[in-house]
């Protein structure tokens, strides 16, 4: 979750301002919310977020006023554009994880690493992201995005022949699951050591 207020007008509002605190005023406060579907629950996290955001955002629009009131010519563009709402909201997707046995994977991918006794200690790790991103705004817009992602993390520490440790790491990234063994190869050609 992340909320981000604006206080003001288009003209001029809180953002964009930075003061003794630092930069403030463009990104909100942030958190987690449940996954749960509880509609009580979200409606009060959202609001408590809400609530803070509004409150940090008077603030800082009290004092980007005081500071522009100091200048001697003031910017004449605008702090917000208008633009037309829009609504592309996507179909909600159900993230399907039983196509595939993804622990043994990992597994099967961590234990090849053992076929190397030059190789001390090693890691794999498999991510599988499954993402609905909901944005709504206070001039109409609202979207629903689906995004998915998998990606997948190596890494092997080995010592060389003067007894210096030598560490190698691989990551890579792709979009959604169905190409994961394309990824699991290239992270194997990546990592692994020429046997003996």
């Amino acid at each position: 979750m992340n909320v981000a207020a604006r206080v003001g007008d288009y003209k001029l509002d809180s953002s964009n301002f930075i003061s003794e605190d630092g930069f403030r005023g463009f990104i909100g406060p942030s958190g987690t919310v449940g996954i749960d579907r509880d509609y009580d629950s979200l409606r009060q996290d959202l609001w408590i977020a809400t609530d803070q955001a509004f409150k940090e955002e008077v603030e800082t629009y009290s004092r980007k006023q005081a500071y522009l009131s100091s200048l001697a010519r003031q910017s004449d563009i605008d702090d917000f554009s208008r633009v037309q709402a829009v609504q592309p909201i996507e179909p909600l997707v159900a993230p399907d994880w039983t196509s595939r046995h993804w622990d043994q994977e990992a597994r099967d991918s961590s234990a090849a690493l053992r076929a190397f006794p030059q190789i001390y200690e090693s890691k794999v790790t498999y991510y599988l992201v499954f993402m609905t991103e909901y944005l709504l705004t206070s001039e109409g817009t609202e979207v629903r995005a689906n995004h998915s992602f998998a990606a997948i993390e190596s890494g092997l520490s080995s010592l060389a022949n003067d007894g210096m440790q030598v560490n190698h790491y691989y990551a890579g990234t792709c979009r959604g699951p169905s190409i994961y063994p394309v990824l699991m190869r290239s992270a194997r050609r990546s990592t692994l050591p020429e046997p003996n």
